[in-house]
């Protein structure tokens, strides 16, 4: 059901990070709202970005941050923020890594599904 003006969009759930090859990358649960315009990222309670889908990457390790989410629909209104997603550092994965975090040459390689 669409939000009118002055009701918000529910809260992101399911908050996560990770940091692979020096990346961070913050992942929520998508909000199901028809009005649904974009969501806000906050890191460390400041407010660093907007993003069109579920996740945003940060371009950089942010280890010792931490990273909420909120919902803002067409009208501007904002749901209260998502759960503390602490950032996890998994290292550089890859196929054939033995440690040491490089894979082929120096190079990370990362697998997605």
């Amino acid at each position: 059901m669409p939000h009118s003006s002055g009701f918000s969009p529910d809260v992101p759930l399911n908050p996560t990070t990770a940091i692979v090859c020096g990346v961070t990358t913050v992942r929520w649960s998508a909000v199901n709202a028809a009005d649904l315009a974009y969501y806000k990222v906050y890191k460390n309670g400041v407010f660093v970005s907007q993003a069109a889908g579920t996740a945003y990457e940060t371009g950089s390790a942010d280890t010792n941050s931490s990273f909420k989410i909120s919902a803002v629909d067409s009208n501007g209104n904002e749901s209260p923020l998502s759960q503390t997603a602490a950032v996890v550092d998994n290292g550089c994965l890859g196929i054939g890594n033995t440690g040491g975090g490089d894979v082929g040459g120096g190079k990370c390689f990362v697998a997605t599904a």
